[in-house]
């Protein structure tokens, strides 16, 4: 039998109802859990008080990577202003780490600094733990190099190819490239409005969206868009590969299209 009662903390003029369970139900939730900082957010939120007094709260938002059955989810999490050392790993974007987390905290609960458990950063060589199922790594240098290559001759090779057929036959090959690298990957959920715009996943009257977490530092956006015109109604499919670097997620290329008869799904 599972004990429960309801606990109301409050923060300033914020109130936040928490369930607390037994200690053993709390053990089973709790999980492994690899993910990577995505930004760092300075003064993200404010907790004011009836005396005028403020505390201010950075944001760190992680995208979990393992285990698979959460590799969905990206999670925002609030750090008390002067908490973080300037030289932390979680201000970096792109920094990995390994932390225990309760698997059952409900998506739209406000979380904070110590929801995180036993926190392990690990370098950028660092191989994944025997007990994360599904984690990913980054992208070997050569395959990405490789990769880039490629879709810049298949750029090069569709300004040369002419109508009638459209798109080009060397964009659509580049558009069958990456959507079998996006097959290997997740699909993201739960992205804030910045990222939406980042990756161009909006949400739009006739378009689908999904955006594929293939390695740590490589995402493909695949995009569907159903189109009428003259010649009919059809839909066009776009990929698009993004890379992480210097900081930040950078579109590589030109995106892979090609054109098809079935309109998108819900």
């Amino acid at each position: 039998m599972t004990n429960a009662f309801p606990i109301t903390l409050y923060f300033g003029g914020l109130c936040f109802l928490s369930v607390v369970t037994a200690a053993s139900d709390e053990a089973e939730s709790q999980v492994r859990v690899e993910a990577i900082v995505q930004t760092y957010e300075i003064a993200a939120m404010e907790d004011l008080f009836d005396d005028g007094r403020f505390v201010s709260y950075d944001a760190v938002t992680l995208n979990i990577l393992a285990p698979k059955e959460m590799a969905d989810r990206t999670i925002r999490v609030y750090f008390q202003d002067g908490s973080l050392a300037d030289d932390s790993p979680m201000r970096k974007s792109g920094q990995r780490l390994r932390f225990d987390f309760d698997k059952n905290l409900p998506r739209e609960r406000q979380l904070f600094g110590g929801v995180l458990g036993n926190i392990q950063w690990i370098d950028a060589t660092g191989a994944t733990d025997a007990e994360i199922d599904g984690s990913m790594r980054p992208i070997n240098v050569d395959v990405l190099a490789s990769l880039e290559r490629e879709l810049n001759r298949l750029e090069e090779s569709a300004k040369s190819e002419t109508r009638p057929m459209y798109p080009p036959p060397s964009t659509q090959i580049a558009y069958y490239l990456l959507a079998g690298l996006a097959e290997r990957g997740v699909s993201l959920t739960g992205l804030s409005e910045s990222e939406k715009r980042l990756f161009d996943v909006g949400r739009q009257g006739g378009r689908r969206n999904k955006l594929m977490s293939v390695f740590t530092d490589v995402r493909v956006a695949l995009i569907d868009n159903w189109i009428q015109d003259k010649s009919g109604t059809y839909v066009l499919r776009t990929a698009v590969l993004y890379v992480f670097r210097k900081g930040k997620w950078a579109k590589i290329g030109s995106p892979g299209v090609i054109t098809d008869s079935d309109p998108p799904g819900p």
